[in-house]
């Protein structure tokens, strides 16, 4: 009687890891496809004002780091996370407290709602709400 319940319980334990993949691969192409080319243009336009860009890549996170005179002024992280519906990117943000030293950090989804999937956002949306949410930040400054 073993021989069948290992068998199902291999069956399972395939499933999730085929859907694990499949979650990571999502997200994988959604940073190295959509956020890295938004954060070299970003980088380039926000370096012609004087400001120094640091990007940086990992498997489950692409972020754009903005700083003015030598201090981080602005951070902005992408990454997935996964909802019943699928995988939606959000951005975690990381600024500075208006007229102080203590910097906050946010979290805020590229797009509203939950029809869509992290594949369908574009580099567009991902400069958009980048510039949305730094000018904001820096305004307050």
């Amino acid at each position: 009687m073993a021989d069948w319940q290992n068998d199902l319980g291999a069956f399972f334990k395939q499933k999730e890891q085929t859907h694990a993949e499949m979650e990571r691969s999502e997200v994988e192409h959604f940073l190295t496809d959509v956020a890295m080319p938004a954060y070299e243009q970003l980088k380039a336009e926000l370096e012609k004002y004087g400001r120094e860009v640091v990007i940086r890549e990992t498997a489950s996170a692409a972020t754009l780091v903005v700083q003015n005179d030598g201090a981080d002024e602005f951070r902005y992280s992408l990454q997935g996370r996964t909802f019943p519906e699928g995988i939606l990117p959000f951005a975690e943000l990381l600024s500075r407290e208006r007229k102080g030293i203590r910097m906050i950090r946010t979290e805020s989804m590229v797009r509203s709602g939950s029809d869509y999937s992290i594949l369908d956002i574009t580099s567009e949306e991902v400069i958009a709400h980048f510039l949305a949410h730094y000018k904001r930040s820096v305004r307050e400054e």
